[in-house]
């Protein structure tokens, strides 16, 4: 019985040991019916989804959602976040359009024909940000993609201003939001969150994974993509695994003696 007690032990000062809870939900948006496809973004969140499981987080998947599945996945998740804090991990891919100084996430099956629509059609960015509620909230958005609407405000008689990339957003307290691409330009697809996917279990602290990125990102577009971040945070986060004081090989020596000496 005790050599199975050491055996236990041993594995588990082995096993990674996450402090605080860890939910994220990825909203992956690629087919599109009255927009452009995005042929790459299935294969880069799941890699990211792999990324995170392998950090303890636990991950909520929504693809290709209407304006009612993204509401809803984010009303789950704030509920989530509510009951468990933690970190709160956030993610969207896909298509966004910003119309006067906001930025809206477009779902797959929306029907915009113009930026009139936009505001009932989509999802306002700052709605989303408001299901962030955790002890510690990492928003990251690859979502610089162009929406190009079939009728002008000049058409429609409307003051209304349609840009490419995205506009600021307010940041919920202790938190971080994590963009493809500085505000105002689009980006590579694929690119971003590939790479974010790989950097996250490569390195521990989330601000030196984000340097990383960015001067990844920067050199393989010659610098037309600068992923950039802002942030309200109050601590240092750090993502990688953490192991009961990282179990020294005396200590194992020591199980490993008791398990031979036992008698059974």
């Amino acid at each position: 019985m005790r050599k199975l007690c050491g055996i236990f032990i041993a594995i588990m000062l082995s096993l990674p040991v996450f402090s605080e809870a860890r939910n994220a939900l990825l909203i992956a948006n690629s087919d599109y019916t009255n927009f452009k496809k995005i042929d790459t973004t299935a294969g880069e969140v799941w890699k990211l989804k792999s990324s995170l499981e392998q950090l303890g987080f636990t991950v909520t998947m929504a693809e290709n959602c209407s304006r009612e599945k993204m509401l809803d996945s984010l009303s789950f998740f704030e509920r989530d976040l509510k009951e468990k804090g933690g970190i709160g991990f956030l993610f969207y891919e896909g298509h966004v359009a910003q119309i006067n100084g906001k930025s809206y996430l477009i779902p797959v099956d929306a029907d915009i024909p113009d930026e009139r629509r936009v505001a009932t059609r989509a999802v306002d960015v700052n709605e989303a940000m408001m299901s962030m509620v955790a002890e510690t909230n990492i928003i990251v958005l690859d979502i610089n993609r162009t929406i190009p609407f079939s009728a002008s405000s000049k058409n429609h008689g409307l003051n209304l201003h349609t840009v490419r990339g995205l506009a600021s957003t307010e940041i919920p307290m202790n938190s971080i939001i994590a963009y493809s691409s500085h505000l105002g330009n689009v980006v590579k697809d694929g690119l971003f969150t590939s790479v974010f996917a790989e950097k996250l279990i490569e390195k521990n602290d989330l601000l030196t994974i984000l340097r990383e990125v960015r001067l990844d990102v920067s050199k393989q577009t010659k610098t037309e993509q600068i992923p950039v971040t802002y942030e309200s945070l109050m601590q240092e986060v750090r993502l990688a695994e953490i192991k009961i004081d990282d179990v020294s090989d005396t200590l194992e020596t020591d199980v490993s003696d008791v398990i031979e000496d036992e008698n059974i």
